[in-house]
């Protein structure tokens, strides 16, 4: 890691990391076990622990079985239902981009720029603070702000206070003279006191510790924060001391770097280090002859080496393997990424935060070969699935954010083929395939006043049992099922509403008429249309136009001009109720 890894324009980038996110969360909820070991269970394995746990050798995906064998005094929690940990997840980003992003109300003069924020999973974040620190610094140099300590303005409003004398805050990675008044180490320096700022505020509000990294891009301020954990933070700048550090990383420590490029990559290694030791060895030994053993040099300590070599680091990896091998390997564009990313460079951008394209709630089991027990199952799924839509899409002041327009079911189904399905044998015809349908939601799934256990009944008698029919292809047909996933997909801003359609819809005691027995000129009062507000009316034409109806409503103006002291019809005012609309008879 050197100058030439900098970016061309002085860049800024924080990783914040909730410190064993799953575990502590459960500290924060029970102060009581603070201090003990904790494991956070789902299924047979432990998903995460905390420190505690970890200094007796238990490791995220332990058995449950062996974890307890190192710590008989295991606190297991189960960590199956993590709408909890969402919540938590939830008010921490939310947090941080609020104080990340101009306050609601500023004017355009002082509003400023803003940091973007990314969010990776549950409990890490990433921020680009490029552009405020920017525009503090242009303000400085123009001698607008020349006191010391420095006021830092956050783009919420939000202040803190740093000395131009102090370096960084938290600990440092890289500390040459020579670089100690760029512009980029300034940006850096400037960044350690935001992140100390962001980490100070989490804790305050919401009690969770965090770690952090700052460094001119993704990769090393994701290194940094790993450098020094839990409740710390580190800034890595370009120097001899950085390079170090990032030679010396393993290749599982790199992001981008996945295991299908890291295993060629090790076993690529191993081969060039065995024939380097095979050539030093032949080289040893015709120099010296019979000596090379005296001295030492065919101890068997290479023999041994070569069966048990090292993890491949940074340093090693790129000293070895040319750019030119690594297009033998993986191709060009590949061979290019993995190139750049061993040699330092990440120009990645911080990508904002977006509002999920789909929500999806999945469970997976050994088997399930009754449709009352996907009945069960399916009805367990979508009230979670219906409470977490509730938790992430609803206010109480002003209603629903967003809604799903669509339904997803997925399956995982083992089915028996006709053939020899009819024999009993059904060994070799199971295929183990993901299925998938898809629906329009249910409109009465977004009706709070109800229970989701209600809603959840509702989504799966009229929507998803039929969709699970569909998968299997024939309501006949022997299976056996190992997973479900149901997903809201296609969001819509707003509130959902009715289609003017589904207030006709059949129902099992009454069922609906065709649109052309409905939706008949003359059974459409004009006074009764010129009510309607104007996308309601609208909606009427269009089911008209499909009708083959050419007939126009009144306006309103029409219908006021020649107003009678006709009633609405009794059919009219039901539809007036379920558009959730008031008439007063004349």
């Amino acid at each position: 890691m050197s100058l030439d890894t900098l970016p061309p324009q002085p860049r800024a980038i924080i990783q914040l990391d909730l410190d064993y996110f799953y575990a502590q969360a459960e500290e924060v909820r029970d102060p009581s076990l603070k201090g003990k070991p904790i494991a956070i269970q789902q299924k047979h394995i432990v998903v995460t622990c905390n420190y505690e746990a970890r200094s007796f050798g238990i490791g995220k995906l332990a058995l449950l079985t062996e974890a307890v064998k190192l710590c008989p005094s295991l606190v297991i929690i189960d960590g199956s239902d993590i709408s909890r940990y969402r919540r938590w997840s939830r008010q921490i980003f939310e947090l941080v981009l609020g104080i990340m992003t101009p306050k609601e109300g500023a004017s355009k003069e002082e509003e400023g720029p803003s940091a973007a924020v990314e969010k990776l999973g549950m409990d890490e974040l990433f921020i680009d603070c490029s552009e405020i620190i920017r525009t503090h610094s242009i303000r400085r140099q123009t001698g607008q702000d020349e006191s010391n300590p420095v006021r830092f303005e956050l783009p919420s409003g939000d202040e803190f206070f740093y000395l131009t004398g102090s370096y960084a805050e938290g600990h440092m990675i890289g500390t040459p003279p020579a670089f100690a008044e760029t512009p980029q180490t300034s940006y850096l320096q400037i960044a350690s006191h935001i992140a100390a700022f962001l980490r100070g505020r989490i804790f305050s509000e919401t009690g969770f510790t965090s770690s952090a990294g700052v460094g001119h891009s993704k990769l090393f301020a994701k290194l940094a924060a790993g450098a020094r954990k839990p409740n710390a933070q580190t800034c890595l700048l370009a120097g001899e001391a950085a390079s170090k550090f990032f030679d010396d990383m393993t290749l599982r420590k790199i992001p981008g770097i996945g295991s299908a490029v890291r295993k060629p990559l090790q076993s690529e290694v191993d081969r060039l280090m065995q024939e380097l030791r095979e050539i030093e060895e032949e080289d040893q030994r015709i120099k010296f002859g019979a000596l090379a053993s005296i001295s030492g040099l065919d101890d068997g300590t290479l023999k041994s080496d070569s069966l048990h070599p090292p993890a491949a680091t940074v340093g090693v990896v790129r000293s070895l393997i040319s750019q030119q091998r690594l297009e033998e390997m993986f191709g060009s564009k590949l061979a290019t990424q993995v190139h750049s990313l061993l040699q330092g460079h990440d120009p990645s951008p911080i990508v904002a935060a977006a509002l999920p394209q789909q929500i999806s709630i999945e469970d997976s089991f050994p088997h399930c070969t009754s449709l009352q027990e996907i009945s069960d199952r399916l009805k367990d799924l979508a009230a979670q699935l219906l409470e977490r839509l509730q938790e992430e899409e609803w206010n109480l002041r002003r209603g629903w954010r967003r809604h799903a327009r669509s339904v997803r079911l997925t399956g995982r189904l083992r089915k028996a083929s006709a053939a020899e399905g009819a024999t009993g044998s059904m060994r070799r015809a199971w295929n183990d395939d993901r299925e998938t349908r898809s629906s329009p939601m249910p409109v009465d799934v977004w009706d709070v006043d109800k229970p989701a256990t209600a809603r959840a009944s509702v989504l799966v008698e009229g929507t998803l049992l039929p969709l699970f029919n569909k998968l299997l292809g024939s309501p006949d047909s022997r299976f056996d099922c190992t997973l479900l996933n149901i997903a809201a997909t296609n969001f819509a801003t707003g509130s959902a509403s009715k289609d003017i359609r589904t207030f006709f819809a059949a129902s099992a005691d009454n069922p609906a008429p065709p649109p052309e027995e409905i939706l008949k000129a003359d059974e459409v009062d004009p006074e009764f249309l010129a009510a309607l507000p104007a996308d309601i009316r609208a909606e009427i034409v269009a089911a008209q136009q499909r009708a083959g109806i050419t007939k126009r409503p009144k306006t309103p103006s029409e219908a006021n001009a020649g107003r009678t002291s006709k009633r609405v019809k009794a059919s009219h005012i039901v539809m007036l109720e379920l558009l959730g609309l008031n008439m007063t008879n004349n």
